[in-house]
Parts: C-alpha cells; sequence; structure tokens
C-alpha cells in the first residue's frame, strides 16, 4: 500500500474534550398525552440539562475506532404538565456519572483518499483527507447513578429509593466530525443509553414499566497525536525511550 493510504496510521490516537446536553426518561415527567411519538414528546427543553466528556479514541482501522468515554450528566425532571399531573408535586434531579467503551465504525472515513486535484491545497501540498467524517457507535459500560426525589408519600406501591446505586448501560448513536487540520478535529455526537435499572429517578413503583433510558448530545474538540513506528503516541514514546536509554 502507499504511503497516502496508510496516513491513518499516523494518527491512530485522539483526546478528546466536549459540552453538551443530557435528558433522562423514566416515569417522572414527559409528555401530557400517551402518544409521545417514541418518547419524541417527552423531550423538554426546559429539563434539558448540561453534560460533560472527556474521551481517548484509539484507531483500529480506516473505518473503525474504539473510544474509551467518562461523561457526566446532570439530569431533573417533573410531572407538572405531564401526563401524571395529578402528581405535579413529584420531582428528582439526579447526577449520571458514566464509564464505557463504544465501538465507532465511519461510514464516511476522515482520511477518505481523494483523486486529481482535490488532493492538493492551496499551497500545493498534498491534503488527502476529507473534511467531514460520518459514523455510528454501540458499546457498553457503567453508570453510577445519584438521585434526589422530591414528593408525598401517597402510594403504598412505591419504593423510595433516593440513594446511589450503579448499574450496565448499553450506548447507541451517531457521529459527525470536521477535520479542520491534521490535528485539530470539531464534532457533534448524540445518543441514547438503556440502563438496566428503574430506580434512577430515586423511586419505582408497580405501575413502573420499562428501564431508565438517558441521552447525552455533545459538541466536542479533540486533538490527533503523531504515532511512531511502533504505534505508540511520539510523545508517550520519547519519554519510555529516554527511560531505557535509547538512542
Amino acid at each position: 500500500m502507499n504511503a497516502s493510504a496508510q496516513k491513518w496510521r499516523l494518527l491512530r490516537y485522539e483526546f478528546v474534550a466536549g459540552i453538551g446536553t443530557a435528558n433522562l426518561f423514566g416515569p417522572i415527567g414527559g409528555a401530557a398525552t400517551t402518544d409521545n411519538l417514541m418518547g419524541l414528546k417527552d423531550i423538554r427543553i426546559t429539563e434539558t440539562r448540561p453534560s460533560l466528556l472527556i474521551a481517548l479514541r484509539y484507531k483500529l482501522e480506516e473505518n473503525m475506532s474504539l473510544k474509551l468515554n467518562l461523561l457526566y450528566g446532570y439530569t431533573t425532571g417533573t410531572d407538572k404538565g405531564s401526563i401524571h399531573e395529578y402528581r405535579s408535586d413529584f420531582s428528582y434531579a439526579t447526577s449520571l456519572f458514566e464509564q464505557s467503551v463504544t465501538y465507532e465504525y465511519y461510514f464516511v472515513p476522515e482520511d477518505k483518499i481523494r483523486s486529481s486535484s482535490a488532493s492538493y491545497n492551496r499551497r500545493g501540498m498534498l491534503n488527502n483527507y476529507s473534511r467531514t467524517a460520518v459514523y455510528a457507535f454501540a458499546g457498553v459500560g457503567g453508570v453510577l447513578y445519584i438521585p434526589s426525589f422530591k414528593g408525598k408519600i401517597g402510594d403504598p406501591t412505591m419504593e423510595f429509593l433516593t440513594k446511589t446505586g450503579y448499574t450496565l448501560v448499553l450506548p447507541v448513536g451517531l457521529g459527525l466530525k470536521y477535520i479542520y487540520n491534521q490535528h485539530l478535529v470539531f464534532g457533534f455526537e448524540i445518543g441514547g443509553r438503556y440502563a438496566f435499572t428503574k430506580k434512577m429517578e430515586g423511586y419505582t413503583s408497580n405501575y413502573s414499566k420499562g428501564n431508565n433510558v438517558y441521552w447525552f448530545g455533545s459538541f466536542n474538540i479533540g486533538y490527533r497525536l503523531k504515532t511512531d513506528r511502533k504505534g505508540r503516541p511520539e510523545f508517550l514514546g520519547r519519554i519510555i525511550d529516554r527511560m531505557k536509554g535509547v538512542n
């Protein structure tokens, strides 16, 4: 293979940081009717809260990557204005701390080879990376949730659990990247998480149907690191070689 076709091997590692949105879906809050368009009507701008992302991406192949994610999201909700308006005093606030690993498949690889004059920039230099990349991701992880529930106890079927918990989650979603230059990357990612619990809002009852689902959206910035011949980040390789006394 020629050198340009292997360009992705020279930039295998990418540090990512982002800020975005968080939404938690469960028995509290949501639409005012049962027709919620598969959950779309459950999204309330007034209940959308911030999220933070720190991640490390490793490129397996030109169109495949693994990403280690650390995310924080603050979520909140109330039954006021929902299908459960009769219990409008019910509300919650939950902090989510997620650790996950996701596999990414790129439908449009960021190092897509161009042909003819499109391979060169205005200075006549080789520029064979695509400006945009589109990918889907799926993975597995865990989330620490810290709920705070507020409401009057009036239903004996309810179990109040305003305490910390930890559960397995399955992330899935889509992402878009814009390659600004060889190292700097901007992106947007949105994904849902299926959680193996019903207790993220701080309570559950005999009427609770289905486990909790939450969504993270993130505007992020990434920095791609040069990779040495041994497949290590170049700066880290230099440090290791110096410690070993390698010239």
